[in-house]
């Protein structure tokens, strides 16, 4: 297992589909500065947050998505089933590597937002406590995205899943926009308590949600849930 998870990380991260997903990230989160950026300060900053909560977990999919659908197509996998690994194994690997690559975005991202956050001097407007908040439900939806990218990627490999997140990542954003305006009913705010998307208009950098303990109760249930539907998705799955 380990030998598995050491080569899967090695070939996503060395690979061109990482590097392009990460630095397409990083170009979005400027654009929006510069679009969005005024100056007072954390404007910019406050901007980037909420695009953030955009791009980074439809960046995530889409990287998941495609790197599975690689291994579907080169034949990687029926070679990992020949040596001996278990396909649990080979389905676990490959959700570690999807959180890895969600932890390298979040880091990323943070980094160009505390840089912005430095040019426009709101520094000492930040307050510890509702950034650790926010920071801590954002990763628990985050890993939630990550585990139903990969169910996606599962069920439709390649093209097809990276089409189909595509369509439910902007889906998402409609859905949380319409509830920024006050028109969202009941089930459509339940949406921020499992996807990033829906903490638009409920979470800032300096503005926690209430009952954060939901967010991260409902997140992790649904990221284990898909998880165990992966499993056992992967493992009737033929592979012919």
């Amino acid at each position: 297992m380990s030998k598995l998870l050491h080569a899967d990380n090695n070939r996503m991260l060395r690979s061109r589909l990482f590097r392009l997903g990460m630095i397409s990230l990083m170009a979005l989160l400027v654009i929006t500065f510069v679009l969005d950026g005024e100056d007072e300060p954390l404007k910019g900053t406050e901007a980037g947050f909420q695009g953030l909560l955009l791009f980074l977990p439809m960046v995530c999919s889409f990287i998941i998505i495609l790197f599975v659908g690689h291994e579907f197509g080169n034949g990687a996998i029926r070679n990992k089933l020949i040596v001996g690994h278990l396909r649990s194994h080979v389905y676990t690997s490959w959700m570690i590597v999807g959180i890895v690559v969600t932890l390298i975005g979040m880091a990323f991202s943070a980094a160009l937002l505390a840089v912005n956050c430095a040019v426009e001097g709101g520094f000492d407007e930040l307050t510890a406590k509702p950034l650790i908040i926010v920071w801590t439900v954002l990763l628990c939806e985050l890993l939630c995205n990550a585990a139903l990218s990969l169910l996606l990627a599962v069920i439709l490999p390649g093209a097809k899943g990276a089409v189909v997140s595509f369509i439910f990542q902007y889906a998402l954003l409609m859905v949380s926009m319409i509830a920024m305006e006050g028109g969202g009913v009941a089930w459509v705010k339940t949406l921020s308590y499992f996807f990033p998307q829906g903490l638009m208009g409920v979470a800032a950098l300096q503005a926690a949600p209430e009952k954060p303990w939901m967010y991260i109760l409902c997140s992790l249930s649904a990221a284990v849930a898909f998880f165990a539907l992966g499993i056992y998705h992967f493992r009737r799955k033929d592979l012919n």
